[in-house]
């Protein structure tokens, strides 16, 4: 291989990225048929350990093709890695894991459209994957991305706390967790304070507003803050805040505080990814391990007719492939494999969250909440469509928020003034 400038800046960078997460350097030039792939590090080892075995193996050893993988903890690392491996035109890597956050207009003309590698060798029964997971890296018609890991919102709460309060069975609407929350909060016998509710970061209360079928920005970037699911989904959170049934140290609340919260007893119902079930009920970490259930974010009765559960957040992990690599017939053949209908389940039983609708009509995922899981699945959307100032309408949104919760506007005047703030940042 011809070493060149850019070879030399490539390779110093991988070893820098595989020294950063633990990988080995070995290989760090693309040699023949091997492919380099740059996930995130869930994704890799739910492909390559776990219950459900290697997943990778089988094709390396069927292909005779060798797979490296640097893999990055930190998704902004990763993003950022990506991008400009992505913009340089010739790269080494010929798989990389993209948030359909991340899939802007622009950040897509980056990657190869995955229409004709389609057409020529079919993925598995593609009707199986979730729509709306193939549709948020669709673009123009064309889909520059498939889907490997997803996280879909649902509802969590503490069994042990609803029973003492009475509780005998969860929320069932989407109001019922404005009265739950109120129920919920109280000082234990043991002079512990516990709070009702507890949501964290924008996706979460966009969640709690999909129980009206609520959005912030639909997927054609129209901003519905100020119409009525939203609003009354910030009114639900101030009359909890001013019950106390909302923490009142809500703003500087982060997501690690919320597993910690959760895991102590703090915080009887929250609504974040169901994945984090398992971490909630870590019996190393947690005093209330199995006693901490998931569910499906219930609807208002107002929607059940359209949606029997709320079509919650999901946000999803992306295989796709730069246009510079020289190695897209076997790129496109390596994620074919990953998301066989087999190899999904595996993947699954190793801890990832799967795309297909199958998985959860089998019986060896037997995940608790895997049917609770699948129904949410089958209605959700992102909670934002990618954009440039995706990040600044967040920050937004969140500020908004917290105005209205804390009295300084009413709700709707506060959702009204966001509306107008963030149409304005809107793509033409």
């Amino acid at each position: 291989m011809q070493i060149t400038r850019r070879s030399l800046m490539a390779a110093g960078g991988m070893l820098a990225a595989g020294a950063a997460t633990g990988l080995s350097p070995r290989r760090v030039f693309a040699q023949d048929k091997q492919l380099n792939v740059m996930s995130n590090a869930v994704s890799r080892t739910t492909s390559t350990e776990g219950p459900g075995g290697n997943i990778v193996t089988p094709w390396e050893q069927q292909t005779g093709w060798t797979v490296e993988w640097t893999p990055f903890g930190d998704s902004n690392d990763l993003y950022e890695r990506l991008m400009r491996e992505a913009s340089l035109s010739e790269t080494e890597i010929d798989v990389g894991w993209l948030l359909n956050t991340r899939a802007t207009a622009r950040n897509l003309s980056l990657f190869e459209p995955l229409d004709d590698l389609m057409a020529a060798n079919p993925i598995e029964n593609f009707e199986d994957i979730f729509p709306n997971m193939v549709d948020a890296m669709t673009l123009d018609g064309k889909i520059y991305g498939i889907p490997f890991r997803q996280a879909v919102g649902g509802l969590h709460y503490n069994e042990q706390l609803l029973e003492e309060r009475g509780l005998t069975q969860p929320p069932q609407t989407a109001e019922d967790i404005l009265e739950y929350a109120k129920q919920l909060s109280y000082t234990r016998d043991d002079g512990s304070k516990v709070y009702g509710f507890l949501l964290v970061g924008y996706p979460s209360i966009v969640g709690y507003s999909r129980g009206w079928n609520g959005d912030y920005i639909t997927s054609d970037f129209k901003v519905l803050a100020n119409q009525p699911p939203m609003v009354r989904t910030i009114t639900a959170m101030r009359d909890m805040y001013a019950a106390g049934a909302f923490p009142e140290a809500f703003v500087t609340t982060l997501k690690e505080d919320q597993n910690t919260w959760m895991q102590q007893g703090r915080v009887a119902m929250c609504i974040t990814p169901m994945g984090r079930n398992t971490l909630f009920n870590d019996p190393a970490k947690s005093l209330y391990s199995g006693r901490i259930k998931t569910i499906a974010i219930p609807s208002s009765p107002e929607i059940e007719g359209q949606f029997p559960v709320a079509p919650a957040n999901v946000e999803m992990w992306n295989m796709v492939i730069p246009r510079a690599s020289k190695r897209k017939e076997q790129a496109w053949d390596f994620i074919r494999n990953l998301i066989s209908t087999e190899n999904v389940l595996k993947a699954a039983l190793n801890g990832n969250g799967p795309i297909r609708a199958s998985t959860y009509r089998n019986p060896a995922y037997n995940v608790g909440y895997a049917a609770e899981e699948g129904k949410a699945l089958a209605v959700s959307r992102p909670p934002m469509p990618a954009f440039d100032n995706s990040a600044r309408a967040d920050d937004m949104f969140v500020e908004a928020f917290q105005s209205a919760l804390l009295g300084m506007q009413e709700p709707q005047e506060a959702m009204d003034g966001l509306t107008e703030e963030v149409t304005a940042l809107m793509p033409s």
